[in-house]
């Protein structure tokens, strides 16, 4: 009984670190642009600089993926979905 808890958790561990990668990763895909802001936001120092770098990086290269309109083409069928003219 108190293995089948332990193995129950376990599993249950596993799977909502599975849903936060899988969400960091479409937040690091669909939101980069947002990303450089942040790192330009932080304090001045080292960290902050080379943050400043991997941001911007990360940020062309999703441009060039294309990923760079995802969000607002997916935030324009949404609302095309729901009828609205003037989507986001």
């Amino acid at each position: 009984m108190q293995r089948d808890m332990i193995a129950s958790t376990r599993r249950l561990a596993k799977t909502g670190l599975a849903i936060q990668l899988c969400a960091l990763a479409l937040i690091a895909v669909m939101r980069s642009d947002k990303m450089v802001i942040l790192a330009y936001d932080l304090p001045p120092g080292p960290a902050s600089e080379r943050f400043i770098a991997v941001a911007e990086v990360w940020d062309g290269w999703m441009q060039a993926a294309g990923f760079a309109g995802l969000r607002e083409t997916a935030l324009e069928a949404v609302g095309a979905m729901r009828g609205e003219t003037d989507a986001f």
